[in-house]
């Protein structure tokens, strides 16, 4: 383990001795120290004990984790990195990073971009001829922020699983000829192929091979000693052995080459690096000017007005209010989170050896001792439009507090915010909502977006402003004690503002219902109900008896249906069908108007054969909000493959048939419902669906495929 920490110094002796100690600490050669103050010496210990329980869990052999906050630092590995030599996971063990090399690529970009090497607007083939043209252009901000169109694998049992090294050309070769999956700026679209593209870009731009440019811009000004393109066959100090689980069976991974993914996930490092990468490049400002940066985190925006919640190769976002940055990796061998809180100056790496390890519970769990508050925090209330104020509400706190310490003020002039708030209290009046629920679910979903003019995070970033009186420090009680005592304490000054400036503020009948919330919050978000330990082992007949007794006659309490509907999906994946059923229906009664477990309901029946069941469960899932994730596109995409891999091809034509009577013009939808139906061999139908979806996305490439089958027929 290693522990450094500095403290003020005031001899030249001194200096030399800390900065001997901090040589030490990257190189892995100081011993731990007993000397912590308590609150450290509590976090650090608590933590160990967590991640040593979580591993057992998620069964990992091997995981290394380090943080940077403020000056303190502190990195330590479990387990073993490789468990046939019963070699210990430690800071310096060399893990693959996966898809946090794209946040390596986006630096490098933009360091060229600074020295006028290339600029972000311009199309790709500028620098990479040899890229095929498409339908639309294509430039280097729209791959950065994965708005370029460009697919991501096809088919990954092929494209993934890549033995042999690829250059640069050869790693293009393999989806240059792929078609566009969308018009470019339209739809976001992951695609490591993108960043590979962008690599391609890089080498054009510099004259320097990729790994010899991020090696002499990156890697050596920011002391990032063990960082490198990954190599089969070069020697490569600490190197982890990765393993994966085949039928509950620990196995090594299977072997193969990233060179093919080269800029999109080719990279390898310890935490210690990306621990000091996070800190100098985000929270320090080495490398990039501060405007370059400013635009690296933040959120690219679609055609249709909607934020992505990527930037230029990071994820940007509010988490419980702060703004927060972060990137994953997977890949065979791997699993790895870098997440960097800049307002808190915290940055928290994690590498692990077993693929499809989650490691978000690592993180969330190692931020919260820190910051003393839960992180995700969801909430139920007892109304379906209760619900949609209690969500403009959570966007308000969520997005406008982020965007304050970001912005360092408010995000709008005062006569906008004005018009902000007049609009929240004419969509949002509870007496009302219920006359006109669709323009009230439109408001808070756009209230974030350019499409509805930002205008929740115009009130939230003003409210945050009016609360801090200039010293942001006086919000961070916020991030402990919740949303409602941010609209309570801003209700208060704005009716007690003694200066003759009138503050903004919201109808009678909106302070009346988060009044009733603050009643509830100290009865139902207790230490004891909020901290409760859920997993796949939890009795849920208990839990559910538990939360009943506890939730009776309250308006607002803590959501945990998210951990009933993993547990049934569990159960279904198990093959429990009534099990999965059982343990929905429990969680039903505790949240009866949960979108999230009337969707889960609505696979199980279907898993169960019960087709009229699962359509009226998802209707009713629809009619509780139609803009849930829960009854997403990508749900119904997600559900058909598994009643697909299950041999129910009747229940996953019906499951599509009624997610089309949601999303009726949706290509995607369409395909996969005309790809099935020739499968089964209603070809009629087929051509039907796959006609439609090429008239709505006439480039879908794969819906021409199909209809091409069925005229060889």
């Amino acid at each position: 383990m290693i522990i450094s920490q500095k403290k003020p110094c005031f001899n030249i002796l001194f200096i030399f001795f800390l900065l001997f100690l901090v040589l030490a600490s990257s190189l892995g050669l100081t011993k731990e120290r007993e000397n912590l103050p308590p609150d450290l010496q509590n976090i650090i210990s608590t933590y160990e004990a967590f991640v040593k329980n979580q591993m057992k869990r998620d069964r990992v052999p091997g995981l290394s984790v380090a943080f940077r906050w403020g000056d303190f630092f502190w990195a330590k590995g479990f387990g073993y990195a490789d468990l046939e030599n019963d070699v210990p996971a430690s800071p310096e063990s060399a893990y693959r990073l996966a898809s946090i090399t794209k946040t390596i690529t986006a630096v490098a970009i933009l360091i060229l971009y600074e020295e006028g090497k290339l600029d972000l607007d311009d199309e790709v083939q500028k620098y990479v001829p040899s890229f095929p043209r498409k339908p639309w252009p294509i430039t280097i901000r729209q791959l950065l922020g994965h708005l370029a169109g460009i697919s991501h694998y096809r088919n990954y049992d092929l494209e993934g699983r890549i033995r042999e090294p690829k250059t640069t050309e050869e790693a293009l070769a393999i989806f240059k000829d792929f078609p566009l999956v969308a018009e470019p700026g339209t739809r976001y679209n992951y695609s490591t192929y993108g960043y590979n593209l962008l690599g391609a870009v890089i080498e054009g731009a510099s004259g320097l091979p990729y790994g010899e440019f991020i090696h002499q811009k990156i890697f050596e000004p920011l002391g990032m000693v063990a960082s490198r393109l990954d190599s089969q066959i070069e020697l490569i100090p600490n190197r982890v052995r990765g393993y994966r689980l085949i039928a509950n069976d620990l196995k090594p991974s299977e072997f193969i080459d990233v060179s093919s993914r080269f800029a999109g996930g080719g990279t390898r490092s310890t935490v210690i690096d990306l621990v000091n990468y996070g800190y100098k490049l985000i929270i320090e400002g080495e490398l990039l000017k501060p405007e370059t940066r400013k635009i690296m985190l933040t959120s690219m925006v679609q055609k249709n007005g909607f934020y992505t919640g990527y930037g230029m190769g990071w994820v940007v976002g509010p988490w419980n209010g702060h703004f927060y940055v972060n990137h994953s990796g997977s890949q065979q061998e791997t699993r790895t989170h870098l997440a960097i809180f800049p307002e808190e100056k915290l940055v928290i790496a994690l590498a692990c050896n077993l693929e499809g390890t989650d490691l978000v519970p690592y993180t969330r769990k190692l931020a919260e001792l820190i910051f003393q508050e839960k992180l995700d925090l969801s909430v139920y209330t007892n109304s379906i439009d209760s619900y949609i104020i209690w969500k403009a509400c959570e966007q308000i706190f969520n997005h406008g507090l982020s965007q304050y310490y970001w912005n360092k003020g408010p995000v709008a002039f005062s006569t906008e915010t004005e018009t902000s708030f007049k609009l929240f209290n004419q969509y949002l009046n509870p007496k009302s909502i219920v006359r006109n629920r669709p323009s009230a679910r439109k408001f808070v979903l756009t209230g974030i977006h350019p499409a509805g003019r930002h205008h929740l995070t115009k009130i939230g970033s003003f409210m945050a402003t009016s609360l801090s009186q200039g010293e942001p420090t006086k919000l961070k009680k916020y991030h402990q004690v919740g949303p409602v005592s941010f609209f309570l304490d801003y209700i208060r000054l704005s009716e007690n503002k003694k200066d003759g400036a009138k503050l903004p503020s919201f109808d009678k009948e909106i302070k009346k219902l988060i009044e009733t919330w603050n009643l509830d919050w100290p009865k139902t978000f207790r230490s004891d109900l909020i901290n409760l330990e859920i997993d796949l082992t939890t009795n849920w007949a208990e839990l559910t008896s538990r939360l009943k007794r506890n939730f009776l006659g309250t308006n607002i309490f803590p959501d945990y249906s998210s951990f009933y509907i993993r547990a049934a999906q569990e159960a279904l994946n198990s093959q429990k069908n009534d099990e999965a059923l059982r343990i929905i229906k429990l969680g039903l009664e505790v949240y009866p108007l949960s979108p999230g477990l009337q969707a889960a309901l609505g696979i199980a029946y279907f898993s169960t054969g019960d087709i009229n069941n699962g359509q009226k469960a998802l209707e009713q899932a629809y009619s509780f909000d139609p803009y849930s994730s829960a009854i997403s596109i990508e749900r119904f995409l997600t559900w058909s493959g598994q009643l697909q891999r299950a041999k129910k091809i009747k229940e996953a034509l019906s499951l599509l048939q009624t997610g089309l009577k949601f999303y009726p013009r949706e290509p995607r939808l369409l395909f996969e419902y005309g790809r099935l139906n020739r499968l089964a061999g209603h070809l009629e139908i087929a051509v039907q669906a796959l006609e439609k979806a090429l008239s709505l996305n006439p480039y879908f490439e794969d819906a021409r495929l199909e209809l091409e089958k069925i005229k060889k027929k």
